[in-house]
C-alpha cells in the first residue's frame, strides 16, 4: 500500500476562512508518523501573539496525533484535517520527504548545499538506521494500544513516545532529543514532564514487563550544553544516551538489538512490524 498523507492546518478563525499548515500526518507501512513544518508564521501574520502562542502550543504537541482520520482532541476546533494526498512508493522516508518539499521551511532553505535540517523524530529514525537497528525501531508508541498486557492506570491519554522496541518481556521507549535546536535546558520541559509521567508509572508497577525510559542525545558539538541537558533530564527518565560517546552509543545499539530479536507471539506486533519504514 502505497504511503498517504493529510496537511494539518491551523484554523483559528474558522469563519474566515484563513488558514496554515503546520504539519501532516503520514500513514506508511501501517504506521502512523508526523512531519512538521520547520517554520511557522509569526505573529504579525497571525493577527497576535497570543494567537501565535496558540500555533506553538499545538506544533510541541505534534507527538499526541495517533489517527489519519482525525485531529487530537486536545487540539480543538483550530486544526483542520485536509483530504488524504497519495505518495509514490518510490519516495523512501515520506516524512522527511514532506518536511523538505511540502511544508513551510526558512527562506532559502531549499537547494542549499548545505545539510538538511529533519525533525527529530526523522534523525532520530536515520540514527538508528546508521546502527543497523531500524528493523527493530517501531514509532509512535501509544500505551493504550502497544503496551504489553494493557497500559499502567493513568497512562491512556498521555502524549505518543516517538520510538519504541519491545521482545522477550522489555519494552524501551526512547525519546530523541537535538541538543542543537534547544537554547536552554527549561525548553525540554515538555518532554521532560511526558517522560517523567511514564516512569511514575512504570516505577508505581514494577511487577509488569521490563519498561525502561529512554531519551538519546543526538549529534552535537557543544559537550558543555549536552551536559546540562543530561542534567536536566536525568530525573525524568530511567536511561539517557549521548549518541556522541562510542561505548553509550553502541551500549543503546546493542540492546535495542537484543530486545527486538527476543520478540515472539507475546507481543502482537499487528501493523507495527519489524523492517517498515
Amino acid at each position: 500500500m502505497s504511503p498517504r498523507y493529510r496537511i494539518l492546518h491551523f484554523c483559528p478563525f474558522p469563519f474566515n476562512g484563513a488558514r496554515w499548515p503546520f504539519a501532516a500526518v503520514v500513514e506508511t507501512g501501517g504506521e502512523i508518523r508526523v512531519a512538521r513544518a520547520a517554520r511557522l508564521p509569526g505573529s504579525e501574520c497571525l493577527g497576535g501573539e497570543t494567537t501565535a502562542d496558540l500555533l506553538r502550543w499545538l506544533h510541541d504537541r505534534l507527538g499526541l496525533v495517533a489517527s489519519f482520520d482525525r485531529p487530537p482532541a486536545a487540539f480543538g476546533t483550530s486544526v483542520l484535517l485536509d483530504a488524504p494526498v497519495e505518495l509514490p512508493q518510490s519516495i523512501e522516508d515520506p516524512v522527511q520527504w514532506l518536511e523538505e518539499n511540502v511544508l513551510p521551511r526558512p527562506v532559502g532553505a531549499a537547494g542549499r548545499g548545505s545539510r538538511r535540517t529533519l525533525s527529530a523524530s526523522s534523525a532520530g529514525l536515520q540514527f538508528f538506521t546508521n546502527g543497523n537497528v531500524r528493523p527493530w525501531v517501531k514509532t509512535n508508541f501509544q500505551p493504550r494500544r502497544h503496551w504489553p498486557g494493557g497500559a499502567p492506570r493513568g497512562t491512556d491519554l498521555l502524549p505518543a513516545v516517538h520510538h519504541f522496541t519491545r521482545g522477550g518481556g522489555e519494552l524501551l521507549l526512547m525519546e530523541p532529543i537535538l541538543p542543537g535546536r534547544i537554547a536552554r535546558a527549561r525548553d525540554l520541559q515538555d518532554v521532560v514532564t511526558k517522560m517523567q509521567a511514564y516512569r511514575g508509572a512504570i516505577d508505581r508497577e514494577p511487577q509488569r514487563a521490563r519498561v525502561r525510559t529512554v531519551a538519546y542525545l543526538l549529534t552535537d558539538s557543544n559537550a558543555a550544553h549536552r551536559a546540562d541537558l543530561v542534567r536536566h533530564l536525568a530525573d525524568a527518565v530511567h536511561w539517557i544516551v549521548d549518541t556522541n560517546v562510542v561505548s553509550e552509543r553502541m551500549n543503546l545499539l546493542d540492546t535495542i538489538r537484543q530486545v527486538g530479536r527476543r520478540d515472539t507471539e507475546e507481543f502482537d506486533l499487528g501493523d507495527c512490524e519489524p523492517g517498515l519504514h
